[in-house]
């Protein structure tokens, strides 16, 4: 996935990374439900949580992958005077767009 999702332990106020499969929480909603079981990494202690304590966070590997692209394409187009474009568009393109689609995520909120 292009966006990496969290919540908090409510007990030990850890963060624990969630898989996620959904665009926004309505869709979440209809594949799992409002509460979702999960088990902290930190304390180990099962809870139930409701998916609006769920939030996005756009993923470092794909933006480190993206910024890795982009000295690899300089690289291959120095030649060509494409330097300044590629080496600042991909990554910067690649943020933005997770960026709106980790805003899209937290702020559709589910009715309690």
């Amino acid at each position: 996935m292009i966006i990496s999702h969290f919540y908090d332990c409510p007990s030990c106020k850890a963060k624990n990374k969630v898989s996620v499969d959904a665009d926004d929480r309505g869709q979440l909603q209809m594949k799992k439900g409002e509460e979702i079981d999960y088990t902290c990494n930190s304390c180990h202690k099962k809870e139930k949580i409701h998916i609006n304590k769920i939030y996005a966070e756009p993923s470092k590997i794909i933006y480190l992958s993206a910024f890795v692209l982009s000295v690899i394409l300089t690289i291959l187009f120095w030649n060509f005077g494409f330097i300044a474009t590629v080496s600042f568009a991909l990554p910067m393109l690649v943020f933005l767009y997770q960026q709106s689609l980790a805003r899209n995520f937290n702020n559709y909120r589910i009715r309690k």
